[in-house]
């Protein structure tokens, strides 16, 4: 999509890793000629201010087209704020869908973040993966349990597919 207004929620730390993420997001910016707007630059201190703070991006006269959030367990709490938010609707691309099937389904790109439970165990298994048009994109930014691998690996080797693990 050529996204220029890119927006990074990360969780407010003194690990490492979170200041890691956010150094690595200017990084990327500044790599690609894209300048930092530091109203897009959001630090939350749990899932609860993580969802505000996609709503309070959502609704900023311009907002981004494109939200980082740099902790898997801040992106459900995000996902949620904005399915119940009017403003989504500044975000022509955006869907909001029911299924895995229709989440795979004609995309270019797909990502997985989930954590690995029961009921998450090879959510992308044979079938799912054969709903996927060619020339698929799959990142995987959870665990490795959540792909069955043989399944990939066989699309992988169809040249059907293409993975980031």
């Amino acid at each position: 999509m050529g996204h220029r207004k890119i927006a990074i929620i990360n969780q407010l730390s003194v690990v490492t890793t979170e200041t890691t993420h956010t150094e690595g997001y200017r990084d990327a910016l500044a790599k690609h000629g894209i300048p930092v707007r530091e109203e897009y630059v959001r630090l939350a201190l749990g899932q609860a201010d993580a969802a505000k703070a996609a709503i309070e991006l959502m609704r900023l006269e311009d907002p981004p087209t494109a939200l980082f959030i740099a902790k898997d367990r801040l992106s459900l709490s995000v996902v949620r704020a904005l399915s119940k938010e009017e403003t989504l609707s500044k975000w022509p691309f955006a869907r909001l869908v029911s299924s895995i099937d229709e989440a795979v389904s004609a995309r270019d790109a797909v990502t997985i973040q989930a954590s690995k439970t029961k009921e998450t165990y090879h959510m992308v298994n044979e079938r799912v993966l054969s709903l996927m048009a060619d020339g698929t994109h799959i990142v995987n930014c959870a665990r490795g349990a959540l792909i069955d691998e043989k399944s990939l690996l066989n699309e992988l080797e169809k040249g059907r597919l293409y993975a980031t693990l």
